[in-house]
């Protein structure tokens, strides 16, 4: 009866000790987007990103106004020209308007594929910096803010990263 108790007693204490044997493992969290947005290469990126999209829109908003004046001309003329004439000049119209459609959707990929692309390359100038601060404090964790429900600041590394990162990515 003796054995069967301390047999007992012992499996209890391995029972409660063990969830403490994993609690040195370091954990920590950061935020990637706000590195790339803060740093200094991914302000010049999301610059460069920006002066396209604004070319974009320029080049938009001049087909834009050659439609706009076509139709004006349209509704001018409407009541002047014969009805075969008018229908070509809607049919133009109509096809003008499909390939502003067209270029629009062209140019809307283009800036996302361009974007997607950019940060794809800083996210792999910043992956070793991150493996090597994750080795030099023993870091076993790294965790993306955003699947971060709730947690304490000290875990967040995010400001080390910002400034890793500046100084080491020109």
């Amino acid at each position: 009866m003796l054995r069967l108790k301390e047999k007992i007693f012992f499996l209890i204490i391995i029972i409660f000790f063990q969830n403490y044997s994993f609690a040195s493992e370091k954990i920590a969290f950061v935020d990637l987007d706000y590195v790339i947005n803060k740093s200094k290469i991914g302000s010049k990126v999301l610059k460069e990103l920006e002066n396209v999209n604004k070319s974009n829109l320029k080049k938009l908003n001049l087909i834009k106004t050659k439609i706009d004046k076509n139709k004006e001309e349209i509704i001018k003329t409407k009541n002047v020209v014969s009805e075969s004439e008018l229908k070509s000049k809607i049919d133009e119209q109509k096809k003008s308007i499909i390939e502003f459609d067209q270029t629009k959707i062209k140019l809307e990929k283009e800036i996302n594929e361009l974007r997607r692309k950019k940060m794809l390359e800083i996210v792999k100038m910043i992956n070793p910096l991150l493996e090597k601060y994750m080795e030099e404090n023993s870091i076993e964790v790294l965790l993306k803010k955003d699947s971060i429900y709730l947690s304490k600041k000290n875990y967040d590394i995010t400001k080390q990263i910002l400034d890793l990162v500046n100084k080491n990515i020109k």
